[in-house]
């Protein structure tokens, strides 16, 4: 399924709230401008240098007053280390919206896999539309980074913690996978780092999922981010 671009015409905005949701990840909300989307797409935060452009999934929903994202500041990186430095009123210079990472069918039980911030797309997904048959598998390194926990918790809810002080929550992401059964008929979504999505890729496979009923939204984090 390819879904072309709303608009592509970069857009002055103003940001509305900043506020951290974990030591090293932020939530930013920007004025919309009446920029249209659809749930699990992305818009272009543009930098000083178009080097330093980076695309980021919209958390918020196409009824929403405002635009809202979750980024991760790298300390190394040229927009993060900008994005973590703006307050409210301050301008912003955007693009959007783009993308193919969006539900291909709401009657689908869906499995959303996402590690970090990769979690993004599905608070869009659950904004968007409350009433999908929803299964939320959260893969983070630290207990700090369950962000958004008490929203996604609404829905059957999989924290996957690494370096967890609850050991109950001190597993893989594939452990989790290996552990459960999921309906014949559901969708995977997954967004994150490669690698999970590799490895999680391979297990559903081995496990008889089509390749079809499998989507993903890779994300990767370098230096200049």
């Amino acid at each position: 399924m390819s879904v072309a671009p709303l608009s592509t015409i970069p857009f002055t905005s103003h940001v509305i709230e900043h506020r951290p949701v974990s030591s090293t990840a932020h939530e930013l909300t920007i004025e919309r401008n009446g920029m249209q989307f659809e749930p699990g797409m992305l818009l272009t935060i543009h930098g000083s240098d178009r080097t330093h452009d980076r695309e980021y999934s919209i958390c918020s929903a196409p009824h929403h007053e405002h635009l809202q994202i979750l980024y991760r500041y790298i300390s190394s990186g040229r927009l993060t280390t900008y994005l973590r430095g703006l307050h409210a009123g301050d301008e912003i210079m955007v693009s959007g919206a783009h993308g193919s990472f969006v539900v291909r069918d709401r009657n689908a039980p869906i499995v959303f896999i996402g590690t970090g911030t990769g979690i993004a797309p599905c608070l869009s997904y659950m904004r968007s539309f409350p009433d999908l048959d929803l299964t939320v598998i959260h893969g983070v390194r630290d207990d700090e980074d369950l962000f958004y926990a008490d929203e996604l918790e609404r829905y059957p809810y999989f924290p996957c913690v690494t370096q967890s002080s609850n050991p109950e929550l001190r597993r893989r992401v594939t452990d989790l996978l290996r552990s459960r059964q999921f309906a014949a008929d559901s969708h995977y979504y997954l967004c994150g780092a490669y690698e999970m999505i590799y490895d999680v890729m391979e297990l559903l496979i081995e496990r008889g999922v089509d390749r079809t009923a499998i989507f993903q939204e890779p994300y990767y984090y370098q230096d200049g981010a």
